[in-house]
């Protein structure tokens, strides 16, 4: 008798099999496509970092590397995005393998390290790991109660086996090996609970050896890579790089001298997309970091202003605000002699001054300063930014032919600069100066 003919596995049989073993396989709902396949992003606190993420934010359920060099921005970025999630009522996990976080700096930036949740819980964790298999097995442990967890840094990690041998003896690639681990075992449970994982790391200088390798360094060509090898490049969802490009100086009081001179007070950095599997790549942007304070968001908002042709720029470092653009200072400020305006009159100081319907204001430090002191004036400036970057344009006041006359009759000006009010041949302004006391 010929032997029964075994049957053969169909596609629905398997699928039924696969669901009862409690695989996930179908189309995704809605809903689980916009979490999953267009995640939402955590606002960073700056108008033009969110942008260039094209989700608003560091995505959530994915994990995001931000590399650069010391006092760049990266750890600004981090806990301003961490200030956010805790106002939302959210819970915050900061792993800090550093050892270097400065709470002055953190309540600067808006976290509060003993605010609770509604589950009584903590909305600021923080811990010190002493070895990255401590603080990764504390993070998996972690994520069903958290949106955003914080790892800083990459490099400062340091492995179990590394951490028991002797000072000169180490493992080849033990932290690499670590980290493969660690992102094969947090990527999955991280999109499930939809928590952030953010990775700060820093750059260093690749040391080759080879004759070509030499030969570039003769030429001082010198290549950079991040510590903790290729895990985080092939996991990162996003990866962000950030790069000084300069420094603002301010007068301040030295103490010790006992007088005044100029020091540092901001930091120029150009934050550039690397990749980005949420949205487009390669998109920069150029931030103002403050010392103590974080990023200058009215910065952020006045260079896309001036960018878009909102605000004019002119020769001697003028900012021109016009009333039909509704992005305007008040004049409830010239008492602070930061800008003085009376009806039917001009008149100026060394900052700033309105000649009918434009606000004069000389010096980007005095903008920066009246968008901090006038909310209306810096919320006003922020959402139109915004608005533009996002492509809707910024709510006019004038219609298209008021504006394009009056840009008509800008042009035909001779000259672009402030009108001319030196002090000493202003007269006597005691009138004016006693109506605004």
């Amino acid at each position: 008798m010929a032997e029964a003919k075994k049957a053969q596995p169909t596609i629905a049989g398997t699928l039924s099999a696969l669901r009862k073993s409690g695989a996930k396989i179908g189309l995704l709902t809605e809903a689980q496509f916009e979490e999953t396949l267009k995640p939402r992003g955590l606002s960073t606190g700056n108008l033009s970092v969110d942008a260039i993420t094209s989700i608003g934010g560091l995505p959530r359920g994915r994990v995001t590397e931000l590399f650069g060099p010391p006092s760049s921005g990266k750890t600004t970025t981090a806990l301003q995005a961490a200030a956010l999630v805790q106002r939302a009522g959210r819970r915050v996990v900061f792993m800090d393998h550093e050892r270097s976080l400065d709470e002055r700096y953190l309540r600067a930036l808006g976290v509060d390290p003993d605010l609770a949740c509604e589950d009584g819980g903590p909305a600021f964790v923080y811990m010190q790991p002493r070895s990255l298999e401590e603080g990764a097995n504390a993070v998996r442990g972690l994520l069903p109660f958290t949106d955003l967890v914080i790892t800083d840094s990459v490099a400062a990690m340091v492995t179990e086996n590394e951490l028991e041998a002797k000072t000169g003896k180490a493992e080849f690639a033990a932290r690499a090996k670590a980290m493969h681990q660690y992102m094969r075992q947090v990527t999955g449970p991280a999109a499930e609970t939809n928590t952030a994982l953010v990775f700060l790391n820093h750059v260093q200088e690749v040391i080759d050896t080879s004759p070509m390798g030499q030969q570039m360094k003769a030429r001082g060509i010198t290549r950079q890579t991040t510590p903790g090898g290729t895990a985080l490049k092939f996991y990162a969802s996003l990866r962000m790089s950030y790069k000084q490009i300069g420094n603002v100086r301010a007068t301040r009081y030295d103490p010790v001298l006992n007088e005044e001179v100029s020091v540092p007070a901001q930091t120029k950095t150009l934050v550039t997309v690397v990749k980005n599997k949420v949205g487009n790549p390669f998109g920069q942007a150029e931030v103002r970091v403050r010392f103590g304070t974080g990023f200058s968001n009215e910065w952020s908002a006045l260079d896309v202003l001036v960018r878009h042709g909102v605000v004019k720029k002119d020769t001697g470092g003028v900012f021109r605000f016009r009333d039909d653009t509704g992005v305007t200072p008040t004049a409830s400020l010239a008492d602070e002699g930061r800008l003085v305006h009376a009806e039917g009159l001009t008149y100026g100081t060394k900052t700033g001054l309105k000649d009918g319907t434009t606000w004069w204001v000389r010096g980007e430090d005095a903008v920066i300063a009246l968008m901090e002191r006038d909310a209306a004036f810096g919320s006003a400036a922020t959402e139109a930014a915004t608005k533009l970057i996002d492509g809707q344009g910024w709510d006019q006041k004038a219609s298209e032919e008021e504006i394009a006359a009056a840009k008509a009759e800008e042009s035909d000006d001779a000259s672009t600069d402030v009108p001319a009010l030196p002090e000493n041949q202003m007269g006597d302004t005691s009138d004016l100066e006693q109506a605004f006391a």
